[in-house]
Order: C-alpha cells, then structure tokens, then sequence
C-alpha cells in the first residue's frame, strides 16, 4: 500500500491550505485483505469549519463492510451515490482533502497512521491523539485511550453508541475538540494523567501484594 503513497504537496500560492486539520477515515475490507477508505472527514481545527466529508466508492470489491465500526452498508453507499456524495476511489478522496491541507498543515487524529495508510498519504506534521495521550500518562500505565474513551474522560461527553458503527464526522470532531482542550486546558488533562499514573501504581501493588500472599500460603 506504502508504494502508491505520496508526499503531500508543498504550498503552491494558489489554494489556502488550512493551518490545522482534524482528519477521520472509515474503512472497508476489499478483495485481498487490504483496507480502503469508504468515507473521510475533515475540519478546520482553528474554526471548526467542516472542510472534507465525502464517501468513497471503492475500487476493489468489497468483502467486508465492517459495519458495526465503520457504520457504512452497501446499501448506504448506494444511498450517497444516488445523493451524488461520493467520490470513485481512495485517490479521489485524497485529492479532496489536498484542497484544504500542504506540507505545512499540521494534521490531527485519533490512530493517524491507519487514515493516513488508506488515503496514501506520507504527512511530516501530525499529533496522534492515542500516543499523546499514552506519553502523557507514562509507561507505568498499560491501558490503551480511544477516542471514546478521551471524550467521556476528558470532555464528558458520549461517543460512539455501541449499538450502531462510527460516526465519521462525530469522531472528527471529537478528536479536535479533545486536541483543543488538550491546547486550552492542560491543567485539566494533566490531572486526568496524574489520576490515571496512581490508578495503575496502585494496581501493580495490589497484584504484587495478592502474588506474596500466595506465595506465602504455599509456603505454610
């Protein structure tokens, strides 16, 4: 998939590439076991401007529409080409997004490294809100911290029903609001870290604890 990528292009004078950009992909398993792009959002970090949302006819047959995460069907693709929504393949979409995004744009997401390996994209300038969020808890802390997970620790706020698949737009909008509160109230998220740092310390001490007394009683 990596040999198709491209670098994104440099600032060109003529379109206005947005400062920063929150990025989302839906996915679907295509003949071959690959991932293809089946939807993708963007919004204008700074305004909030809804820049990108646009669903993707893929070109390979589908195999798997991974709709309890994906939220797409073949019946809702069909829905979107007949709303006239919808672009024909991942290069398509990626020439979309490059309207509103350059080199210099620095993009945002949640597991960046999976959109941006569908839409085949290299990008030099990008905050992954699952690895910042691990750095900022430390490695003492082994839980993993999806989007859904981030908004209703550090927003209060409920994404993702369980009962339905991802809302393409809703998570890139939730990443950017979490990346804003990240920017606007670090004292909040460094809080939300330092509490999560002595959860899991005290977690290593009751299993240690649990470990000696067993070991103890096999001793008797």
């Amino acid at each position: 998939m990596w040999r198709c990528s491209k670098l994104t292009p440099a600032q060109d004078g003529v379109k206005t590439a947005r400062a920063a950009v929150s990025m989302d992909c839906e996915m679907v398993e295509v003949e071959g076991g690959s991932s293809e792009v089946a939807q993708v959002c963007a919004v204008d970090i700074v305004t909030g401007e809804v820049l990108v949302d646009t669903f993707v006819v893929p070109k390979k047959k589908v195999t798997d529409w991974r709709t309890p995460w994906s939220g797409m069907s073949e019946k809702r693709l069909r829905q979107m080409v007949s709303a006239g929504r919808t672009v024909n393949g991942w290069e398509e979409a990626r020439e979309e997004l490059w309207k509103y995004v350059d080199e210099n744009t620095l993009m945002v997401g949640q597991a960046l490294k999976h959109d941006l390996e569908v839409m085949r994209m290299v990008h030099l300038r990008v905050i992954d809100t699952a690895i910042v969020s691990r750095e900022a808890v430390g490695k003492s802390c082994k839980d993993s911290f999806g989007l859904k997970t981030l908004c209703s620790d550090i927003l209060n706020r409920d994404i993702q029903p369980a009962q339905v698949g991802h809302d393409c737009m809703e998570d890139t909008m939730a990443t950017r609001e979490v990346v804003l509160c990240w920017v606007q109230n670090p004292e909040k998220v460094h809080e939300w870290a330092e509490n999560l740092r002595l959860k899991s310390e005290q977690s290593r001490k009751n299993k240690a604890r649990k470990k000696e007394e067993k070991r103890a009683q096999r001793n008797i």
